[in-house]
């Protein structure tokens, strides 16, 4: 055998994964060049016209693995890159008119292609052998090969005419091939090989071990001190949550307890390195849980708390970075991040100045030949940074050239090109920006809009044939060649892109335009090659060919043009028309000369849930997830139960086919009835299996993020992720308010920076220690009442002029916003709600900025995020625990607050909840704004990059009262049961029910009238203890009956509190 031959696994049947053989690619090409016994299968699979059918029929076809190497001694899971990257490419993912078989011709002529097969079902199936190679691992690998795959498709578009798309699975190692029949099948042994491996660069998911503690040493000691000897798992949360609170310093700590507890220093240590190499999950409320389950009593609840105060360390923290280090160090992120081909997320302090750093590099670094798409989570503050952008820009020729021709507009050829010549006589490169907008916005055509039911319908066959197309603002907006740099919202990454994005072509074809310096060949301008002698231009560089100026003139297709001249190329001709005026007529259609961004920048958080999605599946229909439901049930991973079914999952899906978009034939109502009968048929389509398939196929985690198993039912909650067009575009994220845990396991592998930033000497922060003024609190009018009489306590005593409130949108028994009804009962001159502040400037020029609350997306919604997220749904817990201040003077203070238990929760709610808090508080412009006092009414921990001057506190209210007519009702019927219901029909407080419980035992006791656990049997002598205010045993004996059980006996509760 051929030393370059290469073995690899092959499977006899594509669904059964069981038995796995082995095979040489020379022999497995040799076999689907013979006329062997596949060949009738595969010939009934190209004559059949239905899709359920090709799959069914495909299930019986062996396959092989073209990227996994099998060398002796590995096993069936060993990853071992064989240095193939293997492509698939199906007819249906291409154009009607595809020709197969000269795309097959074009990637034989490849130096590097190794193989190249038509496939069973008329697609093509090929190969270019590489350098790839395992460097680190399975853990490398597989994001190493994805980088290995797109390089080289890469290459392959730069160097095949015919445009194509490939099937998304080839992206994976773990692609199999189905073997087909095509006697003209390609093999060459001794290809070329492409080099890329050195390309392949890895960034390692990891959370590095914190060298400053959040926490005391004392306080995690003393907690630990009741935590016993446990088994590895149990230990590992109580690792991880030491490390968060301690840092380094924490890897001693823990190997002295565990040690004392009786594990041998030689087993713990070993454990311990290793641990703090990989952060996981963890957090201070899982200690203190811990803790509180082996006798931990020291937690204080009920109306103590009022009486809590911040309690000063001893230790004082490392300084923030200065407004000037924090802008420096963001602009050398920003400025490398533009050098190199990874994805980067910065996570600035709020207020940092993350846009306008960005702004400044693209409007002074980034010339007019980079193409930038810039997102960001609404049209507003879109608009905001096209102003910032040409302010930054500080050119004012240039801006007036863009207002003479208007933003999104097209630009007169004549015009355009004689600008780009004048560009070059910058002496710093150039960009120009452009807003934007959707189809609902710019759409002028009312008729096609209700006809269509929304512009979102309205296809693309339409809109090119429109009567206003030749003035249509949405379609002409992308047809500006000046700008360089699109703003977008954020739905632009996720969602597929328009047919207009890449502008349009006039239906006589495409311009190939030369004038003065440059070529325009495809919309893109190239610049001429001087000659180094005298600086005269030698030639031009055409589709990567150079190609010498002879006297003022080019050869292209054996005709000479004048440089100075313009040209349309009609069937290979070119016709002059320099002097001639262009104007448009006929339809037009989307370009195909693709505008693709060489670089994407992502404003503020892109990350999002949409739990209103959620999708469940409980397998009655699919055999295959109701036994992926079981196997997970009884305790393996939804990976694991995935490949424990791999045969029904096949099975499964031959009947489950995505429906199609049907396609417009000029008929409006017929098109509306097709468009209806798909959301009928997708009733029937299950998107849950098609990404169990995906995920067999690939092994991709991607495919399952969303999903999780609970209630014997599979969950689906989409997770915000790229579209395909966009996944291998190098990424800057920009947020202030993000987690670091939460965005490595949405976004992937990237380099993550921290930039935290110290607040100005006059702008205070001043929090609320002992109290949160939660959303049910403000739903109560009395408590309302209160804290208007509190907030304009605090107004009066600053003497402030001009007072802005962030707080809750809706409180119960509040007809308008509760935002608006606050401002309007304080006097507030600016208002907002969280989860609509981000980016906005309106409380700059308050003097008081009062953040009423804290934003909390509810523990069901933090519990099912999760389970998207990390894949397992568990069960919401918080507890009391001290929790670090970082004080304005660097001092370090704790807070006794509430703490998630579960560190996926804690990462969760400082990603979506705590995040919005945050924002609020950067409405301040804590670090470049005028001068501010900042209240926030909430003792939730806000982490160690916000700094606090001061706290204040909620003073203790009165005790509760009970009205003479309460005491006198409770009396005449003789008890009342101990509910909140019962308690409220008697007329008591709702606030001394569920707040003052301990007090209102007290003062009804006062009155005689007593706390009693009543003995209750049924007629089968069945025992059960209800609760009961007494005041009249008598009357309580003779009448009382409780879900039809008689009254036995009673006894006094002592110092019972109900929780």
């Amino acid at each position: 055998m051929n030393s370059n031959d290469i073995k690899l696994r092959f499977l006899k049947v594509t669904n059964d994964r069981t038995i796995i053989n082995i095979e040489s690619i020379s022999n497995i090409i040799d076999s689907i060049k013979e006329n062997g016994s596949v060949s009738n299968l595969v010939n009934s699979i190209r004559k059949s016209t239905s899709i359920e059918a090709k799959k069914r029929l495909k299930l019986r076809l062996p396959a092989f693995f073209p990227n996994l190497l099998f060398l002796d001694g590995d096993t069936n899971s060993t990853i071992r890159p064989s240095g193939i990257i293997g492509f698939d490419i199906d007819l249906q993912d291409n154009s009607d008119d595809f020709d197969i078989v000269k795309l097959k011709q074009e990637i034989i002529s490849i130096p590097s292609c190794f193989y190249a097969y038509i496939s069973p079902s008329g697609g093509l199936k090929f190969a270019i052998k590489t350098d790839f190679t395992d460097l680190d691992g399975e853990e490398s690998t597989k994001p190493r090969f994805k980088a290995a795959y797109n390089l080289t498709l890469e290459y392959l578009l730069d160097n095949i005419h015919t445009e194509f798309i490939c099937d998304k699975s080839s992206a994976s190692i773990m692609q199999t091939s189905f073997i087909s029949n095509d006697p003209q099948a390609f093999i060459n042994i001794d290809c070329d090989i492409y080099r890329i491996n050195d390309q392949c660069v890895y960034i390692p998911n990891v959370l590095s071990i914190s060298t400053e503690p959040r926490q005391d040493s004392e306080y995690i000691l003393e907690l630990l001190k009741y935590i016993p000897k446990l088994s590895y798992n149990e230990r590992l949360p109580i690792n991880y949550s030491v490390f968060q609170c301690l840092g380094s310093s924490g890897k001693s700590i823990l190997i002295d307890h565990w040690v004392q507890t009786g594990i041998p220093l030689s087993k713990i240590k070993p454990q311990i390195e290793s641990q703090s190499k990989n952060i996981k999950f963890g957090s201070i409320g899982c200690l203190v849980n811990a803790a509180k389950r082996y006798g931990y009593e020291k937690i204080v609840t009920g109306r103590a708390r009022n009486k809590l105060r911040a309690k000063k360390s001893e230790i004082q923290l490392k300084s923030l970075l200065t407004p000037e280090e924090g802008t420096a160090k963001l602009s050398e992120i920003v400025k490398d991040f533009f050098t190199q081909n990874h994805n980067v997320f910065v996570n600035v302090s709020a207020g940092g100045g993350k846009s306008s750093a960005v702004l400044n590099v693209l409007a002074k670094d980034i010339p007019y030949n980079k193409k930038i798409l810039f997102l960001v989570p609404s049209h507003a503050l879109a608009d905001e940074l096209e102003k910032k952008f040409k302010v930054a820009r500080n050119n004012p020729e240039l801006n007036e050239f863009e207002k003479k021709h208007g933003l999104g507009e097209s630009i007169q050829d004549k015009e355009f090109d004689s600008m780009i010549l004048h560009l070059k006589t910058f002496k710093k490169p150039i960009s120009g920006i452009v807003h934007l907008k959707g189809k609902n916005k710019l759409c002028v055509n009312e008729s096609a809009r209700n006809e269509f039911d929304g512009v979102s319908n309205i296809p693309m066959k339409y809109c090119s044939t429109c009567f206003y197309v030749s003035e249509c603002g949405y379609i002409k907006q992308f047809q500006n060649r000046f700008d360089n740099i699109r703003i977008m919202t954020h739905n632009e990454w996720m969602n597929n892109q328009s047919a207009w994005f890449n502008g349009y072509e006039e239906k006589y074809g495409r311009y190939k335009k030369i004038k003065g310096d440059f070529v325009r060949i495809k919309d893109e301008f190239v610049l001429a090659n001087r000659s180094t002698k005298n600086d005269s231009f030698v030639s031009v560089v055409i589709n990567g060919k150079n190609i010498p100026i002879i006297d003022g003139k080019i050869k292209l297709n054996d005709e000479f043009l004048d440089i100075c001249g313009e040209y349309i190329e009609e069937d290979g001709k070119f016709l002059d028309v320099t002097n001639e005026y262009l104007e448009e007529s006929g339809d037009i259609y989307p370009s195909d000369i693709k505008w693709i961004p060489d670089y994407i920048i992502i404003d503020e958080n892109i990350i999002s849930v949409a739990l209103e999605k959620i999708k469940s599946d409980d397998g009655n229909k699919h055999q295959s997830i109701r036994k992926i439901i079981n196997t997970v049930n009884n305790g393996k991973s939804l990976s694991e139960a995935i490949d424990e079914n791999i045969h029904l999952l096949f099975i499964d899906n031959v009947e489950n086919t995505k429906p199609k978009f049907p396609t417009f034939d000029n008929d409006i109502p017929k098109y509306c009835n097709l468009l209806s009968a798909r959301k009928d048929q997708l009733k029937s389509y299950s998107e849950i299996l098609e990404h169990l398939i995906d995920y067999l196929k690939t092994k991709d985690q991607n495919y399952l993020q969303g999903m999780w198993v609970a209630d014997n039912k599979i969950h689906f909650a989409p997770v915000s992720q790229a579209s395909q067009h966009y996944q291998n575009i190098p990424t800057l994220f920009l947020d202030a308010t993000a987690n670091a845990e939460v965005v490595q396991a949405t976004l992937g592998n990237l380099k993550f920076h921290s930039i935290a930033i110290q607040s100005k000497n006059d702008i205070n922060l001043y929090q609320l220690a002992n109290f949160t003024v939660t959303k049910s609190y403000v739903n109560e009018a009395d408590n309302r009442t209160k804290l208007v009489s509190w907030i304009k306590t605090i107004i009066n005593k600053g003497q402030y002029d001009k007072v802005g409130i962030i707080t809750y949108l809706k409180a119960e028994g509040i007809n308008c916003n509760f935002d608006e009804f606050l401002a309007a009962e304080t006097g507030a001159a600016v208002h907002g709600h969280f989860g609509a502040i981000r980016g906005i400037d309106k409380f700059d020029d308050v003097d008081c900025l009062l953040i009423v609350g804290r934003h909390f997306i509810g523990t069901d919604s933090t519990s099912r995020i999760s389970a998207a997220i990390f894949g397992e749904i568990e069960e919401y817990e918080t507890i009391l625990a001290d929790m670090p201040v970082r004080m304005k003077d660097g001092s370090k203070y704790f807070v006794n607050s509430g703490s998630q238990v579960n560190g996926k929760h804690l990462a969760i709610n400082e990603h979506f909840s705590l995040a919005e808090t945050k924002q609020a508080i950067g409405r301040s412009r804590a670090i470049h704004g005028n001068k501010k006092d900042v209240y926030i009414f909430s003792n939730e921990s806000l982490g160690l990059d916000i700094e606090v001057t001061d706290f204040f506190y909620r003073e203790c209210e009165d005790s509760v009262t009970c009205s003479d007519d309460v005491i006198q009702r409770i009396k005449s019927i003789g008890y009342v049961l101990n509910t909140p219901k019962a308690l409220l029909d008697m007329g008591l407080n709702k606030n001394d029910i569920k707040s003052r419980r301990e007090e209102l035992i007290e003062k009804l006791a006062e009155k005689e009238i007593i706390l009693m656990k009543c003995n209750m049997v049924d007629a089968t002598y069945r025992k059960s203890v209800v609760e009961y205010f007494i005041a009249d045993k008598s009357k309580f004996i003779v009448d009382e009956k409780f879900d039809n059980k008689k009254f036995k006996s009673f006894v006094i509760v002592e110092n019972h509190i109900l929780n």
